[in-house]
């Protein structure tokens, strides 16, 4: 028996030792950081959180609204996160809960989960594609924000095993750099401690982006690019609940609608009847706005910003300074976002804008 033991021992070794040379830069990376723990972190020392093989962004949303107690909040999918507190006179009152939601019908349960009671004034990104019954017939449950990663969650990443093979990892910066999680170490990519999102080296491309992915789903009529004539009747009234909601706790509501690159919409524009529910969405929603006296913007042409397609990251996805634009732009037609900025301020930094991409130039660490 101790010659079996002693076998079984021998032969764990090499296993244990192999999983914890892997293991343990994880942690100390902050791969398993409770997303408690990381909005604190952050609102200490300005850093970034960017997760490579867990995926904690529900709960870090959550958590940021409990700490920071926000009265600006804008809430979407990753359609919004280029949107900053420094746009906003009051920056640590402004918290950006993008990701916090994947569908409409995640409103209300991200509403259950956080406290809303300082929250004056509520700009909701509504994607298209959250009106096309194609993409979401609202069978699916809301998202559950009470999950958290697990150790098992992050060993299931595939991708994990393979980079540590393919020397991805360059040990200086994991050990060197400030920030929480793999992709902030290596990339400077991540959730910056506003909720808004950091691209890394990428926020300063000098080109256009290509959207030929994008095009092909087009094409395609694939996922969130999925053909539809009419707007989903029970998306509509699912936002009209979420902004019903609002009004009963006096909660300012700015709709908008998210752009797309102007090729892109140009190309969905162009095919007939199959994105005609996008062409009457602003008509369909504006009265559900209209009645409570909340603004509704259409920014679904990126042009309509005054922006080029040099300020698309992707086909459906802007930079910062488009994100300026749109926030100028409604500030000058909404007198309660007005109040909140200085479009002065706004105007001088969108002049002297350091790229395409970039307000300002990225922060260093």
């Amino acid at each position: 028996m101790k010659k079996f033991i002693r076998h079984i021992v021998l032969f764990s070794v090499f296993p244990v030792l192999f999983a914890a040379v892997h293991m343990v830069p994880l942690y100390v990376t902050g791969e398993f950081m409770h997303p408690a723990r990381i909005v604190a972190h952050q609102a200490e020392h300005n850093v970034l959180c960017g997760m490579a093989y867990s995926n904690p962004e529900a709960g870090i949303k959550v958590e940021g609204m409990k700490l920071r107690q926000p009265q600006i909040v804008i809430l979407g999918t990753s359609r919004v996160l280029c949107f900053r507190g420094e746009f906003f006179s009051e920056p640590d009152a402004f918290f950006n809960a993008g990701r916090a939601i994947v569908r409409l019908g995640d409103c209300r349960a991200f509403f259950e989960a956080v406290p809303m009671d300082t929250v004056r004034i509520l700009i909701i990104g509504l994607d298209q594609y959250f009106f096309n019954v194609h993409w979401d017939d609202f069978l699916d449950s809301p998202r559950d924000y009470t999950d958290v990663t697990t150790v098992r969650d992050v060993l299931d990443a595939q991708t994990l095993w393979k980079d540590w093979r393919d020397g991805k990892f360059d040990g200086k910066r994991l050990l060197n750099s400030p920030h929480i999680g793999m992709s902030a170490r290596m990339k400077d990519t991540g959730f910056r401690a506003d909720g808004s999102r950091e691209d890394g080296d990428g926020g300063d491309a000098p080109s256009p982006p290509e959207f030929s992915e994008t095009l092909q789903r087009i094409a395609a009529g694939s996922d969130r690019f999925s053909y539809a004539e009419t707007v989903n009747e029970v998306a509509v009234q699912e936002l009209d609940d979420v902004l019903a909601y609002c009004e009963q706790r006096n909660i300012h509501v700015v709709g908008l609608l998210p752009p797309f690159a102007h090729a892109v919409w140009g190309d969905m524009m162009s095919r007939g009847s199959d994105y005609a529910y996008m062409r009457n969405l602003q008509a369909t929603l504006q009265p559900l706005f209209q009645r409570r006296d909340y603004p509704l913007f259409d920014f679904s042409d990126l042009v309509v910003t005054g922006a080029g397609d040099d300020e698309a990251t992707d086909g459906f996805h802007v930079s910062e300074v488009a994100a300026l634009r749109m926030v100028i732009h409604m500030a000058e037609n909404s007198p309660v976002l007005a109040q909140e900025v200085s479009l002065p301020l706004l105007t001088a930094a969108l002049e002297q804008a350091h790229s395409a991409y970039r307000v300002w130039p990225q922060e260093s660490n």
